[in-house]
């Protein structure tokens, strides 16, 4: 029975010297479909799930501790890490992962619209509409950033802005479940708003 221990131990101590060997750390062999899957919450709701709120974060660590990726690439998981922060509630921890990932591509318009929820969230009214602008300004067909501008608006108190920016998002087709989102929610708006 000892010497079959051993051997698992030996066996185990042999292959983490190889993977150590040939570069990759613990975190770099853990990325897997299922990390990938867990990091971007695919095709699951656990995103509004607490519980797996720290299973997705560590999925989208041990992808961006690997080194293995760099730009736009490397944004994508980071914008990711701010989400599940964001849902943490530990607020000034996703405004510094959403601007990580700005920097990393100054072109994701999600990151911009994520961070603006946060400022939303936050109070950080004017912040907010400046960050769903340059979402809408990057990709003038995703709604929901019309939609949460139009909230941010109804917050200030602009009314008629905020009529305006709903109906933005409701001309721009549904084609995904966050336009659909989006869409439903401005038409509650504008229902609510008459």
């Amino acid at each position: 029975m000892k010497a079959v221990a051993h051997s698992s131990c030996v066996t185990r101590a042999i292959l983490i010297a190889v993977l150590l060997s040939a570069g990759l750390s613990g975190a770099a062999v853990g990325q897997t479909e299922q990390d990938r899957l867990d990091c971007f919450s695919e095709g699951t709701k656990d995103y509004e799930n607490p519980s797996f709120y720290d299973i997705g974060l560590a999925a989208c660590e041990r992808f961006i501790r690997s080194g293995r990726y760099s730009g736009s690439e490397l944004a994508q998981y980071v914008r990711s890490r701010a989400g599940w922060l964001h849902r943490k509630k530990d607020l000034d921890g996703a405004l510094r992962e959403y601007a990580n990932a700005i920097q990393l591509n100054p072109n994701d318009f999600y990151a911009y619209d994520y961070r603006a929820d946060v400022f939303l969230e936050q109070g950080q009214f004017e912040r907010a509409i400046e960050d769903y602008n340059r979402a809408i300004r990057i990709n003038p067909n995703y709604p929901a950033a019309y939609y949460s501008r139009g909230l941010t608006y109804e917050r200030l108190g602009r009314l008629e802005d905020a009529k305006k920016s709903y109906r933005q998002a409701l001309t721009i087709p549904a084609n995904d479940r966050i336009a659909e989102w989006a869409h439903n929610a401005a038409r509650k708006r504008l229902d609510e708003l008459r």
